[in-house]
């Protein structure tokens, strides 16, 4: 990983879907500070796609809050696809029509657990920002853009981006 001050970061990508008619490449970046985990993914493909993301919970509790907010166990999530509010569906114990929301907590034993669900179709390229906030201070929102990320409390506010070599800069301010 990389790191600056306390942010640490990396990524990664495949083109496993580049076997279909119109292939799909697939990158995700991951950034960590003492308070968040920030989540990014891109599919980029020539042509329209169907793209469904989980999100598997186990067993806490999902409670949602408000657009694009859950509350899981004692973390806030945000979830934005292309900087909007992201709208799943919750799953928990199905088998039908597919098999959604279930972990494994050990060895052979199968429980039923919450799934978040979303279902995306896109044409060329489409954009997954996900924020799992673990702080102290009241989490306010979190906004994306093509060109920057906030991540906005009720004490400060930091943005945060990254130039083209792939270096994070940020600005933080108290609010």
């Amino acid at each position: 990983p990389q790191q600056f001050e306390h942010w640490y970061w990396t990524s990664a990508a495949h083109q496993g879907y580049q076997r279909l008619a119109h292939g799909v490449n697939v990158r995700r970046r991951v950034l960590v500070s003492n308070d968040y985990i920030w989540i990014t993914d891109w599919a980029e493909g020539i042509g329209t796609h169907d793209l469904t993301v989980c999100w598997h919970w186990g067993e806490n509790e999902v409670t949602h809050l408000q657009d694009g907010q859950w509350q899981i166990a004692k973390a806030r999530w945000s979830w934005l696809v292309n900087g909007v509010a992201a709208t799943p569906t919750l799953a928990n114990g199905l088998s039908s029509p597919e098999i959604q929301g279930w972990y494994s907590p050990s060895y052979g034993k199968q429980s039923a657990g919450t799934t978040m669900v979303l279902r995306q179709h896109f044409k060329s390229e489409v954009r997954s920002d996900a924020l799992l906030w673990c702080g102290d201070e009241l989490f306010e929102t979190f906004i994306v853009n093509e060109k920057f990320a906030s991540v906005i409390t009720c004490d400060w506010r930091e943005t945060l981006s990254f130039g083209t070599a792939g270096q994070l800069m940020v600005s933080s301010e108290k609010r």
